[in-house]
């Protein structure tokens, strides 16, 4: 009952990643690499950070009583090609919306998704 009113008190990542959209000015060629390397990172975070990230994107303490799919509007991570690596990643809890720089190692990845996960609103969260 607790998860029926106040949702799932841990994040599913193999469901999180089947219901996420992906956009961006992207070639198809690009999108798989970038986006296992943030689905790594995201494995490699411990559960309570993960809980943390997904909470800084979509501005939910818990997953949805309905689960990961019934998030209006669904996550959408955002391949961001007008910054650099050097950028931190963006939120945008409104659309549930993650604006990923264009990161290329999986320690860089993780540092940045890290420090996502410890500022409450999400840096430049709207």
């Amino acid at each position: 009952w607790t998860e029926l009113i106040a949702g799932a008190p841990s994040i599913d990542i193999d469901e999180w990643q089947a219901v996420t959209t992906v956009a961006g000015p992207f070639d198809a060629p690009q999108l798989e690499p970038r986006v296992d390397l943030f689905w790594g990172a995201v494995r490699a975070l411990h559960a309570h950070e993960v809980l943390q990230l997904f909470q800084a994107i979509t501005g939910l303490p818990t997953v949805p009583a309905g689960g990961l799919g019934a998030m209006t509007p669904p996550f959408e991570l955002f391949l961001w090609d007008d910054v650099g690596p050097e950028f931190l990643p963006r939120a945008s809890t409104c659309s549930n919306r993650l604006f990923l720089p264009p990161y290329t190692s999986h320690v860089d990845m993780v540092a940045k998704l890290r420090m996502l996960a410890e500022c409450p609103l999400g840096f430049g969260s709207s």
